[in-house]
């Protein structure tokens, strides 16, 4: 077989190998959800209803207060009655129960703003957290994305180099082909 036979056959045959070997993309989307837990949806939910009022979770957290609050206004209506059951004259005992038991249960709404002062630290370290789980998240999506752009590139490199080089080895074996002389 001529040279010039077996090197167009070469230089077909690394164009299409070249051309076969082209890079799949990998799906930036699907790496990302790959990465996104349900747990962040859960942790970013906890951290609204921890600051939200009218939340499930808040609305049991005061029903728990107010119960534990009439708990203790109850008992103590119950002790101070017994222990001055006799002695009640002209109703200050009744006056002072009943000025207890106010500030027992006025101090369900010191209690609950405490608690939300509370849930509010709580739950910015839970949205710090759902924070650094979405970068990460995304910057693994944008890694992806600069992966596909950088083995395009150096794919059409590769194959633009091989059929430069495919040319230039069919030319100089066709000057060296041609007699001098």
């Amino acid at each position: 077989m001529e040279p010039m036979t077996m090197m167009a056959i070469g230089a077909g045959v690394s164009a299409i190998g070249g051309l076969l070997s082209k890079p799949k993309d990998i799906d930036p989307n699907k790496v990302m959800s790959m990465m996104h837990s349900p747990y962040q949806d859960q942790m970013l939910q906890r951290s609204k209803d921890l600051i939200d009022p009218q939340s499930g979770l808040m609305r049991n957290q005061l029903n728990m207060l107010r119960g534990k609050n009439t708990d203790t206004t109850e008992s103590t209506w119950r002790q101070v009655g017994r222990e001055f059951a006799d002695s009640d004259e002209s109703g200050i005992m009744k006056a002072w129960k009943d000025k207890f038991a106010n500030k027992i249960i006025g101090s369900t709404g010191q209690e609950y703003g405490n608690l939300l002062a509370n849930n509010m630290q709580q739950s910015t370290g839970l949205l710090g957290q759902v924070g650094q789980m979405d970068v990460n998240t995304r910057t693994a999506g944008a890694s992806t994305y600069a992966a596909n752009v950088t083995n395009k590139n150096q794919w059409s490199a590769g194959i633009g180099s091989g059929i430069m080089n495919m040319g230039s080895s069919m030319v100089g074996q066709g000057v060296g082909a041609i007699p001098l002389g």
